[in-house]
């Protein structure tokens, strides 16, 4: 026969005993604790990417940069282009085309719409909020990320943005 067990209270580091259900609360990442929500993790090479592109300057760098900068865990984005016009002091078909030049190039994977406002992901190959066990995987074959359920597929024919080569190579 089995025997139900029941938490009654909990005893704290003096060995006092207390009454009620115990709360286990986890702890704070490094980040966390120094940044608190506002962080994210980069990779150099994306920097690197990034800066040698000649397309990315100007309205389009400062489109990236302030969705970077408003990243939600697992790299979410969901802001309308009228508040980004609006924060970036931008016309909206300057923001329009910035996005779209973002999605060609695979930095942002398009996402579901909410409600009248466009969804986004940042490619993880770029950077990730969050923690990223579970969630983004590397390639088995070409080694760049990818996020795990997320709709990032690409048609295999399409050349990778890092190595030039198609998944179909």
């Amino acid at each position: 026969m089995r025997r139900k067990t029941t938490i009654e209270g909990w005893v704290d580091q003096d060995g006092e005993i207390h009454a009620g259900v115990p709360v286990l609360v986890g702890r704070k990442t490094a980040f966390r604790q120094l940044y608190g929500k506002e962080w994210m993790i980069m990779a150099q090479a994306a920097l690197m990417t990034l800066a040698k592109d000649k397309e990315l300057t100007g309205r389009p760098r400062r489109v990236l940069d302030y969705l970077m900068a408003v990243l939600d865990f697992e790299n979410f984005v969901q802001v309308s282009q009228a508040d980004i016009a609006e924060e970036l002091d931008l016309h909206r078909p300057d923001v329009s085309s910035a996005i779209k030049l973002l999605e060609q190039k695979e930095i942002l994977i398009p996402g579901p719409k909410i409600g009248r406002s466009k969804c986004w992901r940042l490619n993880p190959n770029f950077g990730y909020k969050g923690n990223p066990n579970g969630k983004v995987k590397r390639h088995s074959q070409k080694g760049n990320l990818y996020l795990v359920g997320g709709s990032d597929y690409r048609d295999p024919n399409t050349p990778d943005m890092f190595t030039g080569r198609t998944d179909a190579e």
